[in-house]
């Protein structure tokens, strides 16, 4: 329980078969800019 009190989830409206190599960079991009608190 504790690990998954800080996971993130990415949600995206691309659907799987479409889901490329640049959704996969957006996705990445975006979980870069993020700015974690972690409990503070």
């Amino acid at each position: 329980m504790w690990q998954c009190a800080y996971s993130e989830i990415y949600v995206t409206d691309t659907y799987w078969p479409e889901f490329d190599k640049n959704s996969l960079a957006d996705a990445i991009f975006e979980y870069g800019r993020r700015t974690r608190r972690f409990g503070k």
